[in-house]
């Protein structure tokens, strides 16, 4: 993960559509732009701010762009797995 080296270069990101993260404690909070809020998101909480909200509550937090992206379902390995669950109850 790349970490961001300021606050303006993480607004920047988040403008980019970057996904943003940050951990502590609790876990793995994560960051993105969502029309003109900003989307936070964790374990324990999922909110949407306003940008001044942002930079009040998050100024100095240590981000990084988030590269763990799930793998979408392909969808050739789910036919197969259909076809085969369909010969098993036939």
């Amino acid at each position: 993960m790349e970490r961001i080296t300021s606050f303006d270069f993480a607004l920047q990101a988040l403008k980019d559509l970057e996904v943003l993260c940050s951990r502590s404690a609790g876990g793995l909070t994560r960051y993105r732009l969502a029309g003109e809020r900003i989307s936070v998101s964790g374990p324990n909480a999922h909110y949407l701010l306003t940008v001044e909200q942002f930079k009040d509550l998050f100024g100095r937090e240590n981000f990084y762009i988030y590269d763990c992206y799930e793998q979408s379902i392909d969808p050739d390995k789910d036919d197969d797995y259909y076809a085969w669950k369909s010969r098993i109850t036939n």
